[in-house]
C-alpha cells in the first residue's frame, strides 16, 4: 500500500470515527435533561399534528409525574368529553386509591391510526389501562382526513408494528433524525402563524371555544347554536333526520379497531371499550333507517367483536347518562355531560376494578357491561359543581356567609321550563374556575350567582293549586309584584333571554315603587345577563 493511499484510508477512518463521535455526542446532548426542559420531544407522524401534539403533553406529563396509568384514547368526543380529573376523584372515591389518567383524545382522529398510537402508547409508556372510547363515527371512513390516514403507514408507525427500515429505526432510537425530520413541517408552521398574527379573531365562532383545564383536557365551556340546549330553549322545529342509505363499516378503520385490540392483548395494558355517549335519537330517527343502521353495526359487529376476544365493551346508548343539554353539538359532550360521564365512568372502572379489570381474570360479566347497573349517583349531583376541589372548598367557605338573600327567601325563575339546574352550575362552576378573565373579585361574584342557582324556585314549585296557577297567570300577564307576594314569592331573578312573549319583561319591572334592582350579572359563556330584583310591594 502506498504511503498516500494509506494517509487517505487513515483521513476517511479518522473522518467517519469524529462524525460518529459528533453525532453521539449531539445525540446525548439532545436527550439531556436540561436540552430537553427547553426543547419538545419531537415525533416523526408526517404531518399527524394532533397526535403529535397529544404525545408531546404525555411525554411532559411523564416527566412530571414519573408514570403514567391510564390512558384515555380517541377523538375529539374523548378529547372534551373525558375530564381527568372527575374520572379521578369518582375513581378514588369508590376504591379508596387514585388512577390518573390522561386524556390522548385526538382531533379528527378514526379507528384506523388507533392501532398504531395504542402500540406507540404501549411501548413507550406501559400504562396499566386504556380506555378507548369510541362511537360508530370512528368507523365512517369518510371522516378520515389524509395525515391521519398515512400515520399508519409512516416508517415510525411501521417500526412499532414489527416492520423494521432504517427510517423507522432512527425515527425511534435517534433525536437527531427525529429534529431534522419535523424542520421542515415547523419552519412552515412559524411561517403561517406569523401571517396569521396581526389578523383579526372576528371570523372565529365565540361559543365554541375549549378551555384547557390541564394540558391535556380542554373541555367545551361555550356552545354553538345548534346545541340542544338552543334548541330546546328557542321551541325551533327540529324534525330527526332519517338516514336514506344503510351504515357501511370502513374496512381501513375496522382493521385499525381489530390491530388495537391485538396489540393490547400482546402486552401487560388492559384494554376497555366504551360507547361515547351521543345526542343521536334527538337527530336521527334511527327506527325508520335502512338495515344494517349505524346503532346495528356498532352493536353486533364493533362492540360485539371485542367481546368475542373477551375485551370489555361497555355500551351507554340505553343508559340513560347525560340528558340533552348536556351536549355542545351533535357530537360533543359539554363541560356539564362532560362531568356526569367521567363521574359515571370513574365509578364504574373503580368498581371493575376491584372485580379484576386491571389484575388477574376478568369476569364474564365485565365484559358485556359495566359492574354497577343501577346508576342513580351522579345523574343529579355532579361533581363539585365543574370546580377543583380546592376552588369548591371556597365556594362552600363562601356559601356559609353568602348574605345577598336570607335563608329559605323564595326566589322565582320564571323561565317556563328553566334550564336544568345541575347544567347551570356546571357551566358556572367551571367558568368560575378556569376562564382566564375571572381574577378573585369576579369569582366572589360569581359565587353568589352559584349560590342563588341552588335556591331558586320554577314555576312548578309556585303553581302547587288551581288557585296558585291562575295567580301565576296574572302576574305572567301584568307582572304587578302582589301576585308573587300572594305566592310567597320575595325575589324575582331572571335572565334577558326569554321563551315566550308572556313572560318578557316589561316597564313594569323598572317601577322603584314595585321592585329593587338589587344585583346584576354579566355571563359570557351564555351570552346572558342575570338580574335580581326584590319584591317591594302588594300592588296588583
Amino acid at each position: 500500500m502506498q504511503l498516500g493511499d494509506y494517509r487517505a484510508g487513515r483521513t476517511l477512518y479518522l473522518t467517519v470515527l469524529l462524525l460518529v463521535l459528533i453525532t453521539a455526542s449531539s445525540e446525548m446532548v439532545l436527550r439531556s435533561n436540561w436540552v430537553q426542559f427547553y426543547l419538545k420531544k419531537p415525533f416523526v407522524t408526517q404531518g399527524y399534528r394532533s397526535a403529535e401534539e397529544r404525545l408531546q403533553l404525555l411525554d411532559a406529563y411523564v416527566k412530571q409525574k414519573g408514570q403514567v396509568s391510564c390512558i384515555f384514547l380517541g377523538s375529539s368526543m374523548v378529547a372534551v368529553g373525558l375530564n381527568p380529573l372527575v374520572f379521578s376523584d369518582a375513581y378514588q372515591a369508590h376504591t379508596g386509591v387514585a388512577l390518573d389518567c390522561f386524556n390522548f383524545g385526538v382531533a379528527v382522529a378514526t379507528a384506523s391510526s388507533y392501532a398504531p398510537l395504542i402500540n406507540i402508547l404501549i411501548h413507550e409508556y406501559h400504562p396499566r389501562l386504556i380506555i378507548l372510547g369510541l362511537s360508530s363515527r370512528d368507523f365512517d371512513g369518510r371522516e378520515s382526513y389524509e395525515p391521519e390516514a398515512v400515520f399508519q403507514y409512516t416508517p415510525w408507525a411501521q417500526y412499532h408494528e414489527g416492520k423494521w427500515s432504517v427510517a423507522g429505526w432512527l425515527a425511534q432510537h435517534s433525536f437527531i433524525y427525529r429534529y431534522l425530520s419535523v424542520l421542515p413541517e415547523r419552519l412552515a408552521e412559524y411561517s403561517r402563524r406569523n401571517d396569521e398574527k396581526g389578523e383579526a379573531d372576528t371570523d372565529r365562532p365565540k361559543e365554541i371555544v375549549a378551555r384547557p383545564l390541564r394540558a391535556d383536557y380542554a373541555p367545551m365551556i361555550y356552545f354553538h347554536d345548534v346545541a340542544p340546549i338552543y334548541v330546546l330553549r328557542d321551541r325551533r322545529p327540529y324534525e330527526p333526520s332519517v338516514p336514506k342509505q344503510p351504515f357501511v363499516l370502513s374496512p381501513e378503520d375496522f382493521e385499525g379497531y381489530v390491530k388495537s385490540i391485538e396489540h393490547a392483548q400482546q402486552s401487560d395494558t388492559r384494554l376497555l371499550i366504551v360507547e361515547m355517549p351521543t345526542p343521536e335519537p334527538f337527530f336521527v330517527d334511527w327506527s325508520n333507517a335502512p338495515a344494517p343502521s349505524e346503532p346495528q353495526v356498532f352493536r353486533d359487529q364493533i362492540m360485539a367483536y371485542a367481546r368475542d376476544r373477551h375485551v370489555p365493551a361497555w355500551q351507554t346508548r340505553d343508559l340513560d347518562l347525560v340528558a340533552y343539554t348536556d351536549f355542545a353539538d351533535v357530537s360533543h359532550l359539554y363541560v356539564s355531560g362532560a362531568i356526569r360521564f367521567s363521574q359515571w365512568l370513574g365509578a364504574q372502572v373503580g368498581e371493575a376494578s376491584r372485580l379484576g379489570l386491571l389484575d388477574g381474570n376478568i369476569p364474564e360479566t365485565l365484559i358485556v357491561s359495566p359492574p354497577l347497573r343501577d346508576w342513580s349517583v351522579g345523574r343529579d349531583d355532579l361533581l363539585h359543581h365543574g370546580m377543583s376541589p380546592d376552588i369548591y372548598q371556597q365556594y362552600l367557605a363562601y356559601q356559609a356567609r353568602y348574605t345577598l338573600t336570607p335563608p329559605g327567601a323564595v326566589v322565582y325563575n320564571p323561565l317556563p321550563e328553566g334550564l336544568p339546574r345541575q347544567f347551570s352550575q356546571a357551566i358556572l362552576g367551571f367558568f368560575i374556575n378556569y376562564a382566564e378573565m375571572v381574577d378573585e373579585h369576579h369569582r366572589q361574584e360569581y359565587f353568589d350567582l352559584l349560590v342563588l342557582q341552588s335556591r331558586l324556585s320554577y314555576r312548578d314549585d309556585l303553581q302547587q293549586n288551581a288557585e296558585n296557577k291562575a295567580i301565576l297567570t296574572l302576574w305572567e300577564k301584568t307582572h304587578m309584584p302582589g301576585y308573587l307576594r300572594m305566592l310567597g314569592a320575595e325575589y324575582l331573578f331572571f335572565t334577558e333571554r326569554w321563551n315566550d312573549e308572556t313572560t318578557t319583561p316589561d316597564p313594569t319591572l323598572g317601577n322603584a315603587l314595585y321592585y329593587t334592582l338589587l344585583k346584576s350579572w354579566e355571563f359570557p359563556p351564555l351570552h346572558e345577563t342575570y338580574y335580581l330584583y326584590q319584591v317591594i310591594s302588594d300592588a296588583t
